[in-house]
């Protein structure tokens, strides 16, 4: 019975996870594609000799960048937690296994 129950937890957890990697993968590749689409549109209308238009290309591209390490490090942050998870599945599994004997 204990067993069907962790088994049962385990697919749900590991669902879980599933769909939050899943979910993340779709929201970077996304932003990857309007980002680009904005960057290719800005140059295609940038004045380049206006400094005002490189100033505000240098500003954009700053900020795009800040996005993409916070897109990154969520991603690490959920890869993590997604680990610990699993783990404390395993842990769970072996307390059960060893209050069985």
């Amino acid at each position: 019975m204990a067993e069907n129950r962790l088994n049962e937890i385990r697919g749900k957890a590991l669902d879980r996870v599933e769909k939050s990697e899943r979910n993340l993968k779709l929201g970077i590749i996304a932003f990857l594609i309007l980002d680009t689409a904005f960057f290719i549109v800005f140059l295609l209308v940038m004045d380049f000799s206006n400094k005002l238009h490189v100033l505000i290309f240098m500003a954009s591209g700053g900020f795009y960048m800040l996005l993409l390490i916070g897109l990154i490090v969520l991603g690490l942050l959920i890869r993590r937690d997604t680990q610990l998870l699993l783990r404390a599945i395993d842990l769970l599994e072996d307390r059960l296994t060893e209050s069985r004997r």
